[in-house]
């Protein structure tokens, strides 16, 4: 019977589908596991594509891959400039994407927001949408980048996010910024390197970094000020060597899809499961080389997310 997605109505968001609270590597059911795209040329969609930073590492990454950025903003060249909110994303196949990337606007979310009243429903709306987006889709890895805020208005206390996997913690001074940023990632893709983060176990080399992530200057304890980062254009992109330890976790699920087709080539269907469970457990892939910056440590407090598919049923409705 083929995936449909279960589907109701809903006055303010529209129709949207119900996301999956699992998340694994995709299912090997033989000649099944292969009826997607040829190998060789991987897709990313980018919702919230902002700056470009993330488009501009995956192709450098893969550079035989396929980009569909979606922005509402003009000024950052999207290939479709759209509200996410009306965007058809079905004009896609489920499956035409291998990643999805999203980085939902976080400013209602946001620690540094200090003036004016939070608009949450909204907020919401367009997180419900982006998990609606990814559960049409279904790629073979998604990641859902946000700035930790704090209770009860950090994304990640939100009732939208409760049963998606546990966020991974990291911070953007430990891949090479000035400024600190504590920011939550959302993945199904087990990650082989723990993502690094500054606290008191493993500083930064000066510890206090030189600047906040926000436009203006704050003061830290003490009475000393941090300047700002100026315009928050300057706070949208996200670190190159952090995308790229991220990406990097996505080679094996190419390495697995072409082992498959060698396989299938040669006929050598009875003992595939078992081959493919070796490739995926006893490979030995080159570690991740993080770029030149100070590392004081790594702390492996990590959620290594569990086999199970997309199977489990997850609620996304606000508070």
């Amino acid at each position: 019977m083929p995936w449909v997605p279960e589907e109701r109505f809903d006055e303010e968001v529209g129709t949207f589908a119900r996301v999956s609270a699992q998340s694994t590597l995709p299912p090997v059911n033989g000649a099944a596991a292969l009826e997607k795209e040829p190998v060789g040329q991987s897709k990313i969609l980018v919702l919230f594509c902002g700056t470009g930073s993330v488009e501009r590492q995956f192709t450098k990454q893969f550079p035989n891959s396929e980009v569909v950025a979606v922005d509402i903003q003009p000024k950052w060249g999207p290939t479709h400039c759209e509200d996410i909110m009306r965007w058809d994303y079905r004009q896609f196949r489920p499956g035409h994407f291998d990643v999805v990337w999203a980085s939902p606007p976080c400013t209602e979310y946001s620690q540094a927001k200090t003036v004016g009243i939070r608009d949450l429903r909204a907020a919401d709306r367009r997180v419900r949408r982006t998990l609606e987006i990814i559960r049409y889709l279904r790629p073979e890895a998604y990641f859902i980048e946000n700035p930790r805020g704090r209770e009860p208005h950090g994304l990640h206390t939100r009732r939208c996010m409760s049963n998606l996997p546990a966020p991974h913690l990291v911070t953007y001074c430990k891949y090479g910024t000035a400024y600190r940023k504590p920011t939550h990632i959302w993945t199904n893709v087990p990650l082989r390197t723990p993502l690094r983060v500054c606290d008191s176990d493993t500083p930064c080399e000066f510890f206090r970094q030189q600047k906040v992530a926000q436009g203006g200057r704050a003061m830290r304890a003490g009475g000393v000020f941090a300047k700002g980062m100026g315009a928050r254009e300057n706070l949208y992109g996200i670190p190159s060597a952090l995308l790229k330890q991220l990406f990097h976790n996505l080679t094996l699920h190419e390495e697995v899809h072409a082992f498959l087709s060698e396989l299938l080539v040669r006929e050598d269907l009875s003992e595939m499961s078992v081959l493919v469970q070796s490739a995926v457990v006893e490979s030995d892939p080159p570690e991740f080389e993080p770029e030149p910056i100070a590392l004081a440590g790594v702390r492996a407090e990590v959620t290594i997310i569990p086999e199970g598919g997309w199977e489990s049923d997850a609620s996304g409705l606000s508070d």
